[in-house]
């Protein structure tokens, strides 16, 4: 009878974390230490957090601009040739240590994510998101940004979305 307990009582906290933790197992910070709000500062993600948030944000974007899904057949860079074309499909640029983590899931939803730092897809994509932690909007002297909206993770700020609004 007491193994019973003393299992019940050693394994329901790893349950309990690990459902809590699911999809991002990493983005987890010590409540008593400030929890996400503060630890996102304290030790920067090198991993991309608040994938589900991020693709929920932008599939509901693209529902109420309109936004057609990307064809198959193209890439991107044929995309960007034909103006009139790229116009209408939702482009999300992102920094490259994230965009390597993105990049599927945003092709699954029939929807192009880019690099940022590369001038000829950037100069021709919608959106840009960067993470409170490292947001360099300021520095982007390509094009003007304009702020567009927020992504938060369990009540917690984590990324800006930018809009492009001239070249």
């Amino acid at each position: 009878k007491y193994t019973y307990i003393l299992f019940a009582v050693l394994i329901f906290p790893a349950v309990l974390t690990a459902a809590k933790l699911h999809y991002d197992y990493l983005s987890y910070y010590n409540p008593v230490l400030g929890g996400l709000r503060t630890g996102m500062f304290v030790l920067e993600p090198k991993w991309l957090i608040g994938e589900p948030e991020i693709l929920k944000y932008f599939m509901d974007l693209k529902a109420q601009k309109g936004y057609q899904d990307a064809p198959d057949d193209k890439s991107f860079e044929e995309l960007i040739y034909k103006k009139s074309e790229i116009e209408n499909i939702l482009t999300v640029g992102f920094q490259e240590k994230y965009y390597t983590q993105i990049w599927p899931f945003f092709r699954e939803k029939k929807s192009w994510s880019i690099i940022q730092e590369l001038r000829p897809f950037a100069t021709r994509t919608r959106y840009f998101v960067y993470p409170v932690w490292n947001d360099e909007s300021q520095y982007e002297f390509r094009f003007k940004l304009q702020e567009q909206g927020k992504i938060y993770k369990n009540g917690v700020q984590m990324y800006t979305v930018y809009e492009r609004v001239s070249n």
